[in-house]
């Protein structure tokens, strides 16, 4: 938050506060959009374009951004009963072009892991989500 506090000084003329709260108090004032702009994530749940876009459904549950397009909500229900794989991401990409050009929200960053896997360790797969299943995972000498 003071790295993007200073480069909106720096960059944009931006003066801009930072005021923490423990957790109870951000999320009931982020759920209670009683924010003008919050610092907020998410991981995805499994590997589907809908564990992202599906959080800014109007009125959705977790859509905290107070933002609500009736054509987006229309995709993201249309891509929901489309059994058509390449007409459902289509529905996904069009629903994602609306986000990006209303933009409630502006992704500043992605995580990334790195491991340093020693050649002795088997079994060990690569995951999109970073969900490892260590029952699977040994060493060989």
């Amino acid at each position: 938050a003071e790295a993007i506090q200073a480069m909106w000084r720096r960059e944009l003329g931006v003066t801009v506060s930072i005021a923490p709260f423990e957790q109870k108090t951000w999320i009931q004032n982020q759920q209670t959009l009683h924010y003008d702009v919050a610092l907020s994530g998410w991981a995805g749940d499994y590997v589907d374009p809908v564990t992202f876009l599906g959080l800014f459904v109007s009125g959705g549950g977790n859509n905290w951004t107070g933002w609500a397009n009736a054509d987006y909500d229309r995709l993201i229900d249309d891509a929901a009963h489309e059994s058509d794989r390449s007409r459902r991401y289509e529905c996904f990409q069009q629903a994602e072009k609306i986000l990006l050009g209303e933009a409630p929200i502006t992704p500043l960053y992605f995580g990334t892991r790195t491991y340093l896997i020693h050649p002795a360790v088997k079994n060990w797969e690569p995951s999109l989500l970073g969900f490892h299943r260590y029952q699977l995972v040994r060493l060989e000498p």
